[in-house]
């Protein structure tokens, strides 16, 4: 019994060390020139495939770019302004559903295409009428498609099938309403969290879209906003937010309580002009899209503080004076 609960102690802190990895340095950035391919325009959102891989709506030539964990150009989708099959005009949000296929809002055509993992065209869902410039888009774990559709200043959840199942939302300043919306994410327990940009606040909805809570306010202190223009959640449940106007990325933990930032205004490394979207990997890499001027991504990962570290050598001391005592035993 003993030892079971050492064992405790020790898996305890080194949790509590994992979650407390609060600095980020930039280890790489993509672009403005991407290897094999050339120079980026106007990048815009982005989403991280089950390999690694990166995809990025290129929306000042219209295509959609895939590029390897390095930012190597691997292939992309479309090629100059269109509305036909796999053509785009102002390609912006970019999720993979279940199966792993590719859907791309095409805002400007008013609709959202969905493509195989190789780049093949399969199908769409909407056209004028249904959307107004969709924005931003997200799958939750049964397959159902969430849509923040920017000129309605609302959410839409279609099922796999691609029928309309629910709009909740519409404008306002009041809990549940919207000043425009642009980034959405559905966290694991199948809540919707959602960028109000226009009222500079993140607010949740449960899987039926009923108001949940809300945070932010308008400003630039820790926890305001200027825009929340994207938004990622990681693998802890944590709420990751690209602070368009505020030049920064801001992190909340699950019940909205401020946790850190990085970046401010500028083209140098770890700064931003106008950062518009955010994703995160299992390994808690953060992957920036700074497009509006510098044509890149900037990539960070988490760096250990000095009582990180701390923690880390007294959980490794302490699982090797176990492991010791158990052999000799």
């Amino acid at each position: 019994m003993k030892r079971f609960g050492l064992v405790v102690v020790v898996l305890t802190l080194l949790l509590y060390a994992g979650q407390a990895l609060a600095d980020y340095q930039l280890v790489r950035s993509i672009g403005p020139t991407v290897t094999g391919y050339g120079q980026l325009s106007f990048p815009w959102r982005l989403a991280l495939d089950s390999t690694g891989n990166i995809w990025v709506s290129e929306t000042g030539q219209n295509r959609v770019l895939e590029l390897d964990s390095s930012g190597n150009f691997v292939t992309q989708i479309g090629d100059n302004r269109g509305s036909g099959n796999g053509q785009f005009d102002w390609p912006n949000g970019i999720a993979f559903d279940p199966s792993g296929n590719i859907w791309v809002a095409d805002t400007h055509n008013y609709r959202i295409q969905e493509f195989s993992s190789s780049g093949t065209y399969l199908s769409q869902v909407g056209h004028y009428g249904t959307f107004a410039y969709p924005e931003c888009i997200t799958f939750d774990s049964s397959g159902n498609l969430y849509v923040a559709d920017w000129g309605t200043s609302s959410v839409k959840k279609f099922n796999a099938s691609g029928t309309l199942l629910q709009t909740f939302g519409g404008w306002g300043t009041g809990n549940g309403q919207f000043e425009n919306v642009m980034g959405v994410a559905v966290d694991k327990s199948g809540d919707v969290w959602v960028g109000d940009v226009g009222n500079n606040r993140i607010q949740e909805f449960n899987s039926q879209g009923q108001y949940l809570f809300q945070f932010g306010s308008s400003g630039s202190n820790n926890g305001q906003f200027a825009g929340p223009a994207g938004i990622a959640l990681d693998s802890l449940g944590n709420i990751w937010v690209a602070d368009y106007g505020n030049a920064r990325i801001q992190e909340f933990d699950s019940k909205g309580q401020y946790l850190t930032q990085f970046g401010s205004y500028g083209s140098g490394n770890d700064q931003f002009i106008y950062p518009s979207d955010v994703a995160v990997d299992s390994a808690g890499t953060v992957y920036v899209v700074d497009g509006y001027a510098n044509n890149r991504i900037q990539v960070f990962s988490p760096v250990p503080e000095p009582s990180t570290l701390v923690l880390l050598g007294i959980g490794a001391i302490t699982l090797l004076a176990y492991a010791r005592r158990r052999w000799a035993a």
